[in-house]
């Protein structure tokens, strides 16, 4: 195994990779600030419904286009909420990895959140 290479890009993100030689598969983290501890009282457990809302839909793409894409690459994801950072992460062929990071960008920085579908997510949640 090579040795972690860390990257602070300008934009703040720092990106550690780790390459393995003759290993043809890539996962990714993407870890960003927020989380339960993060909660305001009054919306305890808001948190928890953006992260399972992020996976709705994201850049133009609905819920069922959103992961038939992440299927199409093989990606294996999934998003979630802890203490402190809001969790996107995956497993795929590295050779589809570009796609993925596109997908997941989308989500990041283009979530849908559609309208009626959070009362439908806050009522699973309790």
């Amino acid at each position: 195994m090579g040795e972690p290479v860390i990257t602070e890009l300008k934009n703040g993100l720092t990106l550690i990779v780790e390459e393995i030689p003759h290993v043809a598969s890539a996962a990714y983290h993407l870890l960003i600030p927020g989380g339960i501890t993060t909660d305001r009282a009054e919306s305890q457990g808001a948190c928890l419904l953006l992260a399972e809302m992020l996976s709705r839909g994201a850049g133009g793409l609905d819920s069922r286009q959103l992961s038939e894409s992440f299927d199409s690459i093989g990606a294996h994801h999934g998003e979630s909420a802890s203490q402190e950072v809001f969790v996107l992460r995956g497993n795929l062929l590295a050779s589809n990895l570009k796609e993925c990071l596109r997908l997941v960008s989308l989500i990041v920085c283009h979530p849908a959140i559609p309208e009626g579908e959070t009362d439908n997510v806050r009522r699973l949640f309790l």
